[in-house]
């Protein structure tokens, strides 16, 4: 990896300037998968846990992401800050409750599909809109 051309204080101010500017605001529901009390199987489980800024495109076209459980269609791409790494992983979903300031009257459920993907001012993940 080539030495960067900014220093540390221009990179952490770039970053500082791209949080600023992502539009939307989520509840961040982790995926923790919990055993059924009844049937003892295992269950998928979120839990609000936090608020986060990010940006959210949609895409009406979708993008096909191969998987372990096959394909799957993801209309929106999610842009988390960097703090978000480690703690972003598949099925954790993202219920977007705010987009450019104003509160959503219908918020919008949506679920990380595949890893995240790094970059120099965010992560970049896919998603897929769930009922809730």
């Amino acid at each position: 990896m080539s030495p960067s051309v900014f220093s540390p204080a221009e990179l952490a101010g770039m970053r500082t300037v791209q949080v600023g500017h992502m539009s939307h605001l989520a509840l961040f529901y982790p995926w923790r998968p919990a055993q059924d009390a009844d049937s003892g199987q295992m269950v998928n489980a979120w839990t609000a846990d936090g608020e986060t800024c990010c940006g959210v495109a949609f895409t009406p076209q979708g993008a096909v992401l191969e998987g372990t459980e096959g394909t799957v269609i993801a209309n929106y791409k999610i842009r988390l800050p960097l703090g978000m790494a480690g703690r972003a992983e598949t099925l954790c979903r993202y219920e977007i409750i705010e987009a450019f300031g104003e509160l959503l009257a219908q918020p919008w459920m949506l679920e990380q599909v595949g890893p995240a993907a790094p970059g120099p001012s965010g992560l970049l993940i896919y998603a897929r809109r769930v009922a809730t």
